[in-house]
């Protein structure tokens, strides 16, 4: 963890990694913070019935964003990205406001005794936990783990991408962590992470 704000009410910090792996498998890091943030957060917040993941990178609560993560990466040198850095957001006391979804908080739906160093050491210990698992187990554990929580999945959902605006269902998630996106003709589109992510 090379930057951590404790900014009033949430947590920020940026996770800057270097990875081996080709530029399609070295996004999946995105679902393994996911679960990271996910398996933090409830550990103090409850129910966890309550707790749902909106691909790639938005936890919930409540149908509510809570927590979410972006990727950022240098230009592809060489089949693998230089660097590459997840960086992460959370909701601890406050939910700043956002025009288009509705927000919470961790302290809104219970997690009142939550400090952000709190959140953070557990974060750090459950992301260490979690790389691992996908290093050595590959990305199907991390995609068991995300789909016992999807959000969304078989319904209506907006992408706004850099190549312009998809609609359609949220019909499957592929093996690599794509969304398999269902059109008004019936047709599927595949929409990577990369093209997710613009990186």
């Amino acid at each position: 963890f090379r930057r951590v704000l404790f900014r009033s009410g949430s947590l920020q910090c940026a996770i800057i990694l270097r990875l081996d792996d080709p530029p399609d498998v070295a996004v999946q890091v995105s679902y393994v913070a996911a679960v990271s943030l996910a398996a933090t957060i409830a550990q103090f917040v409850m129910p966890q019935t309550e707790l749902r993941f909106r691909w790639p990178n938005d936890v919930l609560l409540y149908d509510a964003k809570a927590a979410g993560l972006w990727l950022h990466a240098a230009p592809v040198h060489e089949g693998v990205y230089p660097w590459l850095v997840v960086g992460v957001g959370v909701n601890v006391d406050i939910a700043p406001e956002e025009p288009k979804q509705p927000v919470t908080s961790m302290r809104f739906e219970g997690g009142a005794d939550t400090s952000a160093a709190e959140l953070l050491e557990v974060f750090s210990r459950n992301f260490l936990s979690w790389i691992n698992r996908w290093a050595e187990e590959g990305f199907s554990t991390l995609q068991r783990a995300w789909s016992l929580r999807p959000n969304g999945l078989g319904q209506p959902i907006t992408l706004q991408l850099k190549s312009g605006t998809l609609e359609g269902n949220f019909a499957a998630l592929d093996d690599d962590g794509s969304m398999l996106l269902e059109l008004a003709d019936k047709r599927q589109q595949r929409v990577s992470l990369r093209e997710f992510f613009d990186i």
